[in-house]
């Protein structure tokens, strides 16, 4: 009786270290695949700035955009006209919005597109754009240098509506989340930071304090940015 019960827990412990090692072994094989590195792309410009939604990546590349899925390994170039190139792509779903500059132009002006990838098309936003723009749902974020002030403006594609977010004068790199905005400004005491506006409520917080922050990104209720 009493190697019978030696037996049992024997085979209990050989069971639970096999089910540990099967854990273990998943575990192990997920973070493998989590850390695994994908090389998308060999060319890239200083502009190219890739972009996540999803499963899809796009950036830019002179005259194109490349955009890659990542669960199918299916690569698209989409083509610019002739002339133009693209420049800071961002994506949302199925839309990429980006900047087009036509090299023929003197002066030079940047604009804003809106590409629908189900669709194939492209839209014009606006024109003279400082060509730093972002996307969420149906708003487009950018900035624009109008009566020598730059500013932070935002585009809803749903009710074709423009709406001036900042007033300072001095903003750039905007980005969007749900219903927040953050931004560079770099109108204060000669530094600049980070703010956010809060679209539901149009209130404005300064976020950094160290004037000398820039380049924000943010997602859900967390902001990043680059500070030297």
């Amino acid at each position: 009786k009493r190697l019978v019960e030696i037996n049992k827990k024997l085979y209990s412990i050989a069971l639970t270290s096999t089910v540990l090692f099967f854990v273990f072994s998943i575990l192990i094989s997920s973070l493998a695949l989590a850390a695994q590195e994908i090389r998308l792309s060999e060319d890239i410009g200083e502009n190219g700035e890739p972009s996540i939604y999803g499963d899809k990546v796009v950036w830019s590349y002179w005259d194109k955009i490349y955009l890659y899925d990542l669960k199918t390994g299916n690569d698209t170039i989409i083509t610019m006209p002739e002339h133009y190139y693209a420049a800071h792509p961002a994506i949302y779903d199925n839309k990429i919005v980006c900047c087009l500059y036509n090299v023929n132009e003197n002066p030079v002006r940047a604009r804003t597109y809106v590409y629908d990838i189900l669709n194939s098309t492209s839209s014009l936003i606006t024109e003279n754009v400082s060509c730093a723009s972002d996307i969420y749902g149906d708003r487009i974020v950018w900035t624009t240098e109008r009566n020598y002030k730059t500013d932070v403006y935002m585009y809803n594609l749903d009710t074709r509506k423009e709406t001036q977010i900042t007033t300072s004068g001095s903003a750039s790199s905007p980005a969007i989340y749900d219903n927040k905005i953050v931004w560079r400004d770099d109108g204060h005491n000669g530094g600049y930071d980070i703010y956010l506006q809060d679209l539901s409520t149009r209130k404005e917080t300064r976020i950094s304090t160290s004037g000398r922050a820039s380049i924000p990104t943010i997602y859900g209720d967390r902001i990043v940015w680059m500070d030297s």
